[in-house]
């Protein structure tokens, strides 16, 4: 939430060292779609394009929300060329009054910034900026996930699934159980790494991520 497909540098490199095509993208209201809402229909619509440029069986990668959204993307098409999904800092399930009340504060701090901004500027006799929602976009994201069940989505999912979470991330309570729950799931925490665990840990991030597609392709 609130970065860019940039935050996948690393994989992208050490994944294509090895001949795989990839390709990190940008979700609604991120990087080049920053003035855009976030909803997963355009999630959905973002790795739609994805699949059919690679035109090949994929595996979806994500962090957090992107981890939510590839996983909802996967259990809602199950047609898709996907042939497994690793989804990093996303073991807790969003729905529910927790996440539901994090949006509504979301959307006051959000509100607040802009009177703040509109005074300020009105003071400094400034133009309005350029439209583009960074706190929206929290919002926006929330709003989603706050009446979304991960369960149900892993519970829909025929592929493998490999849950992969920091040990100081607490998005990673319900990595056991949902790794249990999966068709095909495993749980891998990695040691002195937080909910960006495949920035904080790249080298033994890459190490995962390059043995599922080791394994997933195998099947």
């Amino acid at each position: 939430m609130r970065t860019s497909g940039q935050i996948w540098d690393s994989q992208l490199e050490a994944v294509r060292a090895l001949g795989y095509p990839a390709l990190a993208i940008d979700l609604p209201g991120h990087g080049k779609h920053a003035a855009s809402r976030f909803t997963f229909e355009g999630a959905f619509a973002e790795i739609d394009n994805a699949l059919s440029q690679l035109g090949l069986p994929t595996i979806l990668v994500g962090l957090s929300l992107g981890g939510y959204t590839s996983l909802a993307y996967t259990a809602a098409h199950p047609n898709a060329p996907i042939i497994g999904v690793v989804a990093a800092a996303c073991a807790g399930d969003p729905k529910g009054k927790p996440i539901a009340l994090y949006r509504d504060i979301s959307a006051i701090v959000n509100h607040g910034f802009t009177l703040f901004g509109r005074g300020l500027r009105h003071l400094r006799n400034t133009p309005e900026p350029e439209p583009g929602p960074p706190w929206q976009i929290v919002t926006d994201s929330l709003t989603e996930l706050s009446g979304h069940c991960e369960l149900d989505d892993i519970l829909a999912i025929q592929v493998p699934i490999w849950f992969v979470n920091g040990a100081r991330d607490p998005l990673r309570l319900q990595a056991k159980q949902f790794a249990a729950q999966a068709r095909d799931g495993a749980s891998v925490i990695i040691p002195n790494a937080g909910h960006d665990v495949n920035s904080e840990s790249p080298q033994a991030f890459n190490k995962i991520l390059l043995r599922a597609l080791s394994e997933f392709t195998a099947e």
